[in-house]
């Protein structure tokens, strides 16, 4: 589930001005091509999907597969990476360790994600939601190896563009039937978290 466009402006304000911006699970670039119109950064994308890569691409976007885990760029590469409801379905620190190894110092990596208020939990039957963490379990996993610079909760948000998507018909196959009750219990938020990599030691490189 991407939750553009309602983030979109959120995201783009905590980019750096200039720069190299990587977005990891870009798909076909929807996200991608608005915040490449908006900013002086270049921009990259990866996706595990070789058909979205292919169409992506295919719209002039420099796209390519690629995952959270295994990101196919050298140390010191990028100085912002971007993930939109994309870190839940990823190997949390896996994917951590590949984001220090690839922003320069001081780099940042934009997490906007949904997230529970209850308990940290594995979804088993939904095809585009695995993981729900407690933003505290997201802290966790992401320091020592960086620092949080700020964090933003966009569940207000969440709640109109579901309200929109249900008026619309839209709703996505995003969720298993039998996970619906967990997530009901999990009392879902949408947060959106600015992690900067250290300008001097740190990280998981």
């Amino acid at each position: 589930m991407k939750f553009s466009p309602s983030i979109f402006d959120v995201i783009a304000a905590c980019l750096p001005k200039q720069g190299y911006v990587l977005e990891i699970g870009c798909g076909s670039g929807e996200l991608l091509r608005r915040l490449s119109r908006s900013s002086r950064c270049v921009f990259f994308g990866i996706d595990p999907d070789p058909n979205l890569v292919k169409q992506a691409a295919g719209a002039g976007l420099p796209v390519k597969a690629g995952r959270g885990e295994e990101i196919p760029y050298r140390r010191n590469y990028f100085d912002a990476v971007v993930m939109e409801c994309v870190f839940s379905l990823c190997d949390s620190r896996q994917t951590v360790h590949e984001l220090c190894r690839v922003l320069r110092p001081g780099g940042i990596a934009v997490i906007a994600d949904l997230y529970s208020n209850t308990c940290d939990l594995t979804l088993r039957h939904s095809p585009m939601l695995k993981h729900l963490y407690r933003p505290e379990t997201m802290n966790c996993l992401f320091r020592p190896a960086m620092e949080l610079k700020s964090y933003g909760d966009y569940t207000k948000e969440l709640r109109a563009m579901f309200f929109q998507m249900m008026l619309e018909r839209k709703l996505c196959g995003c969720v298993g039937i039998s996970d619906v009750p967990v997530l009901k219990e999990a009392r879902v938020g949408y947060g959106l978290w600015v992690w900067r990599k250290p300008n001097i030691g740190g990280g998981l490189v």
